[in-house]
């Protein structure tokens, strides 16, 4: 899972700051798939011992060390972008950017703990707690700052959650009243085409409908 961390965090970055770089991206997505294919293997990790109070960490083979450099260079640049960004910002931008930043530096240097023993370092993984900070920072800048227009995401997840409930009943009911009363008349190809129409014919509605609803209720 630690593998494509970097890459998504970068990614994430990118489209946070509106930033296109799709090489980047496309050559994060062909070394990930490299690691990933190897982090099975022996070459990713040798084997367990005992370290600490730990009684198998496991040992680094040579693809990891390449990929702990890979893992460090990819945040590093992504931290970079965002201080920059942070600087050239204004307003509520500004401040997007700043939590975004503190609590993404907070949650790797905690993660950074695990990395130590690894190498014979004897420093436990004790902050990994850090990690949960970069959720809790997140959250504040979304309810503070609007940062990811959460209002706009849960609106269209119940629009969608209720067109699909929609669609789902009338093909049912359809499907129920054919084999039950009409299927000495109609076939199933016929009830098919029925509930097709019916959706056709009232899904611009019921969309409508649902968003009347959710913007009268929820704001």
């Amino acid at each position: 899972g630690a593998i494509v961390i970097p890459a998504f965090f970068t990614n994430f970055v990118l489209h946070f700051l509106e930033k296109e770089k799709r090489l980047l991206n496309v050559l994060n997505i062909i070394v990930v798939l490299f690691f990933l294919a190897f982090s099975y293997s022996e070459h990713f990790i040798v084997g367990v011992e005992r370290r600490l109070f730990f009684r198998n960490w496991p040992i680094p083979g040579i693809i990891f060390h390449l990929m702990l450099i890979y893992f460090a260079l990819n945040t590093a640049y992504a931290h970079v972008l965002l201080w920059i960004g942070m600087k050239n910002s204004k307003g509520a931008k500004r401040n997007q950017i700043r939590y975004i930043f503190i609590g993404a530096l907070l949650g790797f240097i905690g993660g950074s703990t695990n990395y130590f023993l690894w190498y014979h370092i004897p420093i436990p993984p004790v902050l990994n707690f850090l990690v949960s900070l970069y959720v809790v920072t997140v959250g504040y800048a979304n309810a503070r700052f609007k940062l990811m227009d959460i209002e706009i995401i849960i609106r269209k997840t119940v629009v969608f959650t209720g067109l699909l409930m929609f669609v789902f009943a009338v093909f049912s009911m359809a499907t129920f009243v054919i084999n039950e009363y009409l299927s000495r008349f109609l076939g199933m190809k016929t009830s098919i085409a029925l509930a097709i129409v019916i959706v056709v014919g009232s899904f611009d509605t019921i969309r409508m409908w649902l968003m009347e609803l959710t913007d009268k209720y929820l704001f």
